[in-house]
């Protein structure tokens, strides 16, 4: 009995520690993800041959600076997994269950950078580990957002992550119909409905962040 007590006590100060750090956390989170869009408008502008209506983010890989995109994806992933820390001590009903979803988020950006997509006609291992890391990623996105809308009751800001997550479900629902119909003139705009959509997950875990410095500040004013 007083060992479990000693265990949940240690627990409860990690807990607290963590919370008292949240808007360093939360800041680090927010850069990170600064510098994932810094990579992505690098990325496209450095590559003009491409064009990015047509062709996903992941082509970028195969360019001269592909490591740019490489370093730009394990920014975002490390953004993820500080946002998930940042929702998984908040301590209401189901807050650690959203922190675990959006983990699985992180751990998916970081398998993206490491396995490249495949080239067409090409078909390979790490393709289709790509591939699936990035469903994993997809589908997550708006279960996490809607998710976390519900947590902690009716209030605007909570009606937004709702209707964020809903309307990028829409957008996530395209991409599909364009993946598995292949109409030729649905793949001309591959390329921008999926950076649309990733930039919607950019947008939704700045928000996350600034929020969160936002209240860390205002309790250090109260």
């Amino acid at each position: 009995m007083d060992s479990n007590f000693k265990t949940l006590n240690h627990k409860n100060l990690r807990l607290n520690s963590i919370q008292k750090n949240r808007k360093i956390i939360a800041s680090i989170a927010f850069l990170m993800n600064l510098g994932f869009i810094m990579s992505f408008i690098i990325i496209q502008v450095s590559n003009p041959e491409l064009n990015w209506i047509r062709y996903p983010l992941s082509r970028y890989y195969y360019t001269s600076d592909g490591y740019v995109l490489v370093t730009g994806l394990f920014f975002i992933g490390f953004c993820e997994i500080l946002t998930a820390q940042l929702i998984y001590i908040e301590r209401v009903p189901g807050s650690r269950w959203i922190g675990i979803l959006v983990l699985l988020m992180g751990i998916s950006a970081f398998i993206i950078a490491v396995f490249p997509m495949n080239l067409f006609p090409e078909k390979s291992l790490h393709g289709f580990i790509h591939m699936a890391a990035a469903a994993i990623q997809f589908f997550l996105f708006p279960i996490s957002a809607i998710g976390y809308g519900f947590l902690k009751g009716r209030s605007n800001f909570n009606y937004f992550h709702i209707f964020y997550g809903t309307a990028s479900s829409l957008i996530l629902m395209n991409i599909l119909r364009i993946l598995l119909t292949l109409e030729p003139s649905g793949q001309n705009f591959y390329g921008l409905f999926q950076k649309i959509y990733i930039l919607l997950i950019v947008i939704w875990l700045a928000i996350i962040s600034m929020s969160k410095i936002s209240q860390q500040l205002q309790n250090n004013q109260d």
